[in-house]
């Protein structure tokens, strides 16, 4: 060395000085922490993805402890990315975790990276290396676009699609417990009596808040465990599980007193009341039946039901408002007794104002 001149760095220590410079410059949280899981360098995306000040990570044990899956359980101290690095001496890749929010119940979610490093292959690792990626607005959006693809974008109800995986469930359940032919898996469908009529009548508009105010109703009706779906333009269902017939009998009248009361809607800059007529029917899955059966046989009864209704009203029939009878015998196949046309002491009714 010249006199004068500055001493020139070790090798170790260019080594070491670059390696800070990289995980410097990273667009991802990068944590390296010791074979105990506690943290020995962290980079400064990574101090603030953990709300931790400069420095704060360091001596740290794993912040991924106390973390969530994706199903929002809580994920155990040995099954953390870090944990399964430590214990399996291999990569773990893509795992997604959800990380409570320093004094907030609101949860970041992170895609994590976990590479155990050993001096000497194959000895046990004793550095883990990982990397983590702040997914948060992803999963919001695919939070939002899973609620999108599984119900109604106009009254938030249950789609079809929805309401087909639950009534799988449903009858997977009942099919574990011990067979009770007087409890099970229960339809309730509901149209709306000359719906077209009344958009034709008050527009569109109208006829949409009259729907959304009537599935708030609905909603409002049923037990928390009962789905409710809109499947048609004007038709809805409801799903029941676990209920016995008599019980059934007094919540179809329960539920088709929604439509008892006229619904007050807003027509051009005047609010009017609308009375609103229903058709509905019950319908019992039946032994060995499964979902999609189970819808079919429910949409074939809906549109037998319609039919009948729409010939009533073009005869000028007018039903005067009843209620679902008691519970009478099951129909041969585990179904509900009554056909298509409302008759007396059937399940099928009417329900005008």
């Amino acid at each position: 060395m010249t006199p004068g001149s500055e001493p020139r760095p070790s090798a170790p220590d260019d080594l070491a000085r670059r390696y800070l410079g990289l995980l410097s410059v990273l667009q991802e949280g990068v944590l390296i922490q010791d074979a105990d899981g506690n943290v020995v360098e962290a980079n400064a995306i990574a101090e603030f993805l953990f709300a931790s000040s400069a420095g704060a990570l360091v001596g740290r044990p794993d912040p991924t402890r106390g973390a969530v899956d994706e199903d929002h359980q809580p994920i155990a101290d040995d099954q953390t990315p870090v944990a399964l690095a430590l214990a399996s001496g291999k990569q773990v890749s893509g795992r997604t975790i959800g990380i409570h929010t320093a004094g907030s119940t609101s949860v970041r979610w992170y895609s994590v990276n976990a590479q155990p490093l050993a001096p000497d292959e194959p000895s046990t690792p004793t550095v883990v290396v990982s990397s983590f990626t702040d997914i948060t607005e992803r999963k919001a959006l695919e939070v939002e676009l899973t609620h999108l693809a599984l119900h109604d974008g106009l009254t938030g109800l249950a789609n079809r699609t929805l309401l087909l995986d639950r009534m799988g469930h449903a009858i997977a359940r009942a099919t574990r417990r011990q067979p009770d032919p007087t409890v099970g898996v229960s339809v309730l469908f509901i149209d709306i009596d000359a719906f077209k009529s009344v958009n034709d009548e008050l527009g569109s508009r109208a006829g949409d808040e009259i729907l959304r105010i009537l599935a708030q109703r609905l909603r409002s009706a049923v037990r928390e465990e009962d789905t409710v779906a809109r499947v048609g333009g004007d038709e809805f269902v409801v799903l029941c599980d676990e209920m016995n017939r008599t019980d059934l009998a007094r919540f179809c009248v329960r539920v088709t007193q929604v439509f008892s009361q006229p619904v007050i809607c807003r027509v051009g800059q005047d609010w009017r009341p609308v009375a609103i007529g229903c058709t509905a029917g019950v319908a019992m899955v039946r032994s060995g039946e499964d979902a999609d059966h189970f819808l079919q046989r429910i949409d074939r009864m809906r549109k037998e039901q319609s039919a009948a209704s729409a010939a009533e009203r073009s005869a000028g029939f007018t039903a005067r408002p009843t209620s679902i009878p008691p519970a009478g015998p099951a129909a041969p196949g585990g179904g509900t007794a009554g056909g298509s046309r409302p008759q007396p002491g059937s399940p099928h009714h009417r329900h005008r104002r």
